[in-house]
């Protein structure tokens, strides 16, 4: 009987995304460059939060947008009606943005020696994005209240592989069945550590104190 080989596909795939990491992380380093990146599930408010930041931010900075979906492009469609330089980066199923994907787009945008912001929204998912970095400087997970306060335990990994903690769409929590104390304790729970924000893309309440907290 032929023996088996067994190839560790996921280590490899891991320890290569980790170079392009390094490589990422250095490219923004020379350029001066900060990257924030926007995690959560879809419908979070991921999009409007941003497009609400980049309104309130492209008078100081020289921003640019690189956005991550399966298919489409209509989050980079609607970002560059800002009049700032989008890039969509089209997944093709793959439910996360690879350290590959974030290097490319960065190519693509070529950056110029003025660019010294750079907003990165990954795909729409709260479990694949947080196994694999991209070389970002900050990542941010929003959470609607709408998905409920039991997603801070359902989804552990992406609270604990976070930077900062956004309870997106607060405007809502009259209509729903859950409060802000709910969801702050939940918060406080998944990841002690992290600060948490509540905001409203549509309020405006949270923003400059998130803008603080990013260090923007």
């Amino acid at each position: 009987m032929s023996k088996v080989e067994v190839v560790k596909t996921k280590r490899k795939v891991l320890e290569k995304n980790e170079e392009i990491v390094k490589e990422n992380k250095n490219f923004l380093k020379n350029h001066g460059i900060k990257a924030i990146e926007f995690l959560g599930g879809p419908g979070s408010g991921k999009t409007w939060l941003i497009n609400v930041l980049v309104k309130k931010l492209k008078d100081e900075y020289n921003l640019a947008y690189i956005g991550g979906d399966i298919a489409g492009q209509h989050d980079a469609e609607l970002i560059s009606k800002l009049d700032v330089p989008a890039i969509q980066i089209n997944t093709g199923g793959m439910c996360h943005l690879q350290g590959f994907h974030f290097r490319d787009a960065l190519k693509k945008l070529n950056p110029d020696e003025n660019t010294d912001l750079i907003i990165v929204e990954n795909v729409g998912n709260l479990i694949c994005p947080f196994q694999l970095k991209i070389g970002s400087d900050k990542r941010v997970v929003l959470i609607d209240p709408n998905e409920g306060k039991e997603k801070f335990e359902k989804y552990p990994t992406a609270f604990l592989n976070s930077d900062l903690i956004v309870i997106s769409k607060i405007d809502l929590l009259p209509a729903l069945d859950v409060t802000l104390d709910e969801m702050l304790e939940g918060a406080e729970k998944a990841n002690p550590k992290l600060q948490v924000v509540p905001t409203s893309a549509k309020t405006g309440e949270g923003l400059e104190e998130l803008i603080n907290i990013l260090g923007l």
